[in-house]
């Protein structure tokens, strides 16, 4: 079952037990989703590609979580960390950061010519962006380049 079927399935699942933030939640996702899909002539997305879009709204969120802080808006603050669990639930699980610094270190030491940062951030991205997130695989690129 790809990614896509299993948040519909969900979505039945919350309406069914009426719950209307994970509804709520899941509805927006269905129809980015079906965006992005009209945006590429209707091609089905892959479950990377929903994986992608996940976490561009999860940065969205964590980005409007900055702005309901300052304005002391505690409402909003709740209501955005809830649908960031809740988008959450759709990701892989992470690699600890032990994993993903072998991993890096052997990207690196599989591209000994590439000595730019930016060049090497963006190989590590597209080979573990599955497996973490892309600021936490920059941050290790970084760290190790540095020693």
């Amino acid at each position: 079952m790809n990614l896509k079927t299993k948040i519909k399935n969900d979505l039945l699942t919350a309406l069914k037990s009426q719950d209307r933030n994970r509804v709520e939640v899941l509805r927006y996702l269905l129809s980015q989703i079906k965006d992005q899909e009209i945006a590429q002539e209707r091609e089905e997305l892959s479950d990377e590609q929903v994986i992608s879009l996940i976490r561009g709204q999860i940065k969205k969120l964590k980005e409007g979580l900055n702005f309901f802080q300052q304005a002391k808006r505690q409402d909003l603050i709740e209501k955005n960390q809830k649908e960031i669990e809740i988008l959450s639930d759709y990701l892989p699980a992470e690699v600890s950061d032990e994993q993903l610094e072998k991993e890096v270190e052997k990207i690196i030491s599989q591209n000994p010519n590439i000595t730019q940062p930016g060049a090497l951030i963006g190989i590590c991205i597209k080979a573990l962006k599955e497996k973490a997130d892309p600021r936490r695989i920059s941050q290790l690129v970084m760290k190790r380049l540095a020693k």
